[in-house]
C-alpha cells in the first residue's frame, strides 16, 4: 500500500475553508462544506480501491489457458502402476462429481477420503469448474492433489466452456482414455454433446474400448452423464444401451444431475454421484470378482447402499 499516503493526500487537497459572513453566507457555506466532505469521501474510497488494485490486495481471476500442472492423469497412471497390482478380488475406489466452487468442503471431504479404507483410485465424474477458467482448475487441482489416492478425471460440460476444454486438455490429457487395473478396465470417455456437438461422445473409440476389452473383472465406465440423457444424440443412446447388454459392463459412473441415485439398467448398476455442491457426498465403491457393492458417504458419515429398481423398461422411451 506504499501508493496509499500520497493519494489519501491528494483526495483531501481540495479542503474547502469557512469565511465569516451572513447568516446567508454562513448557510450556504456550510453546504458547501457538507457537499465537499461527501466528496472527499467518495474520492477516498475510490483511491482506496485503486491503491489495493496497485499493492496486488486485490487479484483478477487469470483468464489464461497455460496450467502449470500438465498430464496429470497420465501422471495418476504411473503412480497407479508403481504401486502395482495388489493380486486379490477387491478393489475399492472413491468417485464423487460436480464439485464446481465449494473448495473448503471439497478439502473436508479430500480428509475424510484419505482417512478412510485403503483406495486403489478415486473418480472424478466431471465439472471440477463452474466457468472453464484457468484459476478454477488450478484451485480444484490444489485440493484434490492432497488425495493419498490417484486422481482420474472426465470432462464435465462446465470444464468445457470458455477456454476450459483447451485447459482441461493440456492439464489432464485426452478426453477419451482407460486402463487396466486389478483385472478390471476402467474407461473415462467425454459424453458431453452440449459442447462438444457432434464429435462427443467418440463412438468408434467407446465401442472399441468396450467390446474389444478381455478385462477378467468386466469395464467400469465413467463418464459426466447417464447413458439415456437426452442430450446424446438417439445414436449414442442406442450405442450405452447396447454397451450396457453386451455383458462387458459392470457399472457406469457419471454426474451432472443433482441427486443421487442408484438404480440398473440392462442388468448394469448406474451409479449418479449427485451434485457435490449441493449434497456434499461422495460415494465409495468395492468391486469383489462376483459382486459390486456402494456405500454413499457424506464427509466421514457412510452407510451402504444398493440398486432401488431397474429402470430398462422405463427408460425405453430415450432410444
Amino acid at each position: 500500500m506504499s501508493h496509499l499516503p500520497a493519494l489519501v493526500a491528494l483526495g483531501f487537497s481540495c479542503e474547502n475553508s469557512s469565511a465569516a459572513g451572513s447568516p446567508i453566507m454562513n448557510a450556504t457555506a456550510s453546504s458547501v462544506r457538507v457537499r465537499s466532505a461527501v466528496h472527499r469521501g467518495f474520492r477516498l474510497a475510490i483511491l482506496v480501491f485503486c491503491a489495493a488494485l496497485t499493492s496486488s490486495c486485490l487479484v483478477v481471476t487469470p483468464f489464461g489457458s497455460e496450467p502449470e500442472e500438465r498430464a496429470l492423469n497420465a501422471r495418476n497412471l504411473e503412480r497407479l502402476e508403481r504401486h502395482g497390482d495388489t493380486g486379490g478380488d477387491t478393489l475399492t475406489f472413491a468417485a464423487l462429481g460436480d464439485t464446481h466452487a465449494e473448495y473448503d468442503d471439497l478439502s473436508r471431504t479430500v480428509r475424510a477420503i484419505n482417512g478412510g479404507p485403503d483406495l486403489a483410485l478415486v473418480a472424478h465424474a466431471g465439472d471440477m469448474t463452474d466457468f472453464g477458467l484457468l484459476q478454477e482448475y488450478e484451485w480444484s487441482h490444489r485440493t484434490l492433489a492432497k488425495l493419498k489416492a490417484p486422481l482420474f478425471t472426465a470432462i464435465g460440460n462446465h470444464d468445457a466452456i470458455s477456454d476450459g476444454a483447451t485447459i482441461y486438455r493440456k492439464m489432464y490429457g485426452p478426453f477419451d482414455y482407460g486402463f487396466e487395473h486389478a483385472s478390471v478396465a476402467f474407461v473415462f470417455f467425454n459424453s458431453n454433446s452440449l459442447e462438444f456437438p457432434g464429435s462427443a461422445p467418440d463412438q468408434r473409440w467407446l465401442r472399441k474400448a468396450v467390446l474389444e476389452s478381455d478385462a477378467r473383472g468386466g469395464v467400469v465406465l465413467i463418464t459426466h452423464h447417464a447413458p439415456w440423457t437426452h442430450e446424446s444424440p438417439l445414436s449414442a443412446r442406442r450405442l450405452h444401451a447396447d454397451l450396457l447388454a453386451s455383458g462387458k459392463v459392470r457399472l457406469w459412473v457419471h454426474g451432472h444431475l443433482a441427486k443421487f441415485q442408484l438404480v440398473t439398467y440392462h442388468g448394469v448398476p448406474i451409479l449418479q454421484c449427485g451434485t457435490f455442491q449441493h449434497w456434499r457426498e461422495h460415494m465409495l465403491v468395492t468391486l469383489r470378482e462376483s459382486e459390486t457393492t456402494f456405500q454413499r458417504c457424506h464427509y466421514q458419515r457412510c452407510e451402504p447402499v444398493v440398486p432401488e429398481r431397474d429402470v430398462t423398461h422405463e427408460r425405453q422411451g430415450a432410444l
